[in-house]
């Protein structure tokens, strides 16, 4: 594939992880939207590098934790 179909699959494959999180009632992290279109975290159109990789898991720590934080009631 080339990277600009490899775009439009991601695309088709988010929008339709989304209808189903929301159908489902469950959480969802839109990391795509989030992870900088920086190629050089890139080892291909797909993988990431060490340094993507952790990007990757600081972006999703900081979601989670933020999640836990929203979710967390106020009082304790």
């Amino acid at each position: 594939f080339s990277p600009a179909q490899i775009s439009r699959i991601y695309t088709a494959y988010n929008r339709i992880i989304s209808e189903v999180a929301k159908s489902e009632n469950v959480l969802l992290f839109d990391i795509a939207s989030i992870f900088p279109k920086d190629i050089s975290l890139f080892v291909d159109h797909i993988h990431f590098t060490p340094k993507g990789n952790q990007l990757l898991a600081k972006l999703i720590s900081e979601l989670f934790i933020k999640e836990v934080l929203r979710a967390t009631p106020k009082n304790i």
